[in-house]
């Protein structure tokens, strides 16, 4: 790949947070091309032995699946976060559509209409301790809500430092599959 490009978990990210998609081509008795999307999902990965396998990498993962089966506007999220860092920044945005994605209660916030479309997390503030964990020095635990205005290929980047990670996930409606 050339300047600019880089490698993860088998996807290519283009700089600037855009993610390759495949398109594919079909062609029949003389129409016209159908061009048809995949949503490249991101694979679930083990993060710590008593939290459930997330999307993303070290330094940074969202607890979920990677196929929701049928759309809801919220679903409740974990976020865990490794080490030491000033803050983690998350957006969101939808490949096959125009929608972003809306973040609430990550502040310990009551009302889910508490809602930003740029999450920012800083260490010491608003941490969780799940079960019977420990938050910090090495793990810190977030829980709130991602907010999704409708169902498709949904698209997160979260920035940790000069780190950034693409996490995808597809949020369906009854009846269809990425």
């Amino acid at each position: 790949m050339g300047d600019g490009a880089n490698v993860m978990r088998g996807r290519v990210f283009l700089s600037g947070g855009t993610a390759l998609v495949l398109v594919l081509a079909a062609c029949g008795g003389g129409e016209a091309p159908v061009e048809v999307q995949t949503c490249p999902v991101s694979s679930p990965v083990p993060v710590t032995e008593d939290v459930a396998p997330g999307l993303g990498e070290n330094p940074v993962w969202i607890i979920t699946t990677p196929v929701l089966e049928e759309w809801e506007p919220a679903s409740k999220t974990g976020i865990v976060v490794y080490g030491d860092f000033q803050e983690v920044e998350i957006t969101g945005n939808q490949l096959n559509g125009e929608g972003a994605a809306a973040f609430a209660n990550f502040d310990d916030s009551v009302r889910l209409p508490n809602k930003v479309t740029r999450l920012v997390l800083k260490q010491g503030e608003s941490e969780v301790t799940p079960g019977n964990r420990q938050a910090g020095p090495e793990y810190h635990y977030y829980v709130g809500y991602f907010l999704y205005p409708s169902p498709g290929c949904w698209e997160f980047t979260a920035k940790v430092g000069a780190q950034t990670a693409q996490i995808v996930q597809y949020v369906g409606s009854p009846g269809t599959t990425p």
